[in-house]
């Protein structure tokens, strides 16, 4: 009986230990793997939501600008309606809607033209 307990292993937990240890090597490797994926993505998505955050500064610029422009014509508007054609007209062409004080469209700041002809102006928009 001797020669067959020679032959066996010493212990069955011995033969599992080195049947579980390549196991657990290759285990712990795909863990530290996801671990980095896991880590990339995490990266990814946070220069994902600045670049958002910085988009949403923009639009708002753009819209703050937006609202100062149209507050400034709805001033021009109303000068134009509480001063007439003529008491406005300053400097205008005739067309009853003036040139800024430096010459320059209201709408645009460009010069040779009035609000009323500016092509930034949609059709009858500026008219009054």
């Amino acid at each position: 009986m001797n020669e067959l307990s020679s032959a066996q292993p010493a212990s069955p937990s011995a033969d599992r230990r080195t049947s579980i240890t390549p196991s657990l090597v290759a285990l712990q490797r795909e863990i530290d793997g996801l671990k980095t994926q896991l880590a990339d993505a995490g990266r990814k998505a946070d220069k994902q939501v600045e670049a958002l955050h910085q988009e949403v500064s923009d639009l708002e610029a753009i819209v703050e600008a937006k609202v100062y422009k149209e507050e400034e014509l709805e001033g021009i508007i109303d000068a134009l309606k509480r001063n007439g054609p003529k008491g406005a007209a300053a400097g205008g062409t005739g067309s009853g809607l003036p040139f800024e004080d430096d010459g320059k469209c209201p709408m645009c700041h460009d010069e040779g033209h009035d609000l009323e002809d500016c092509p930034d102006c949609e059709r009858g928009c500026c008219a009054s």
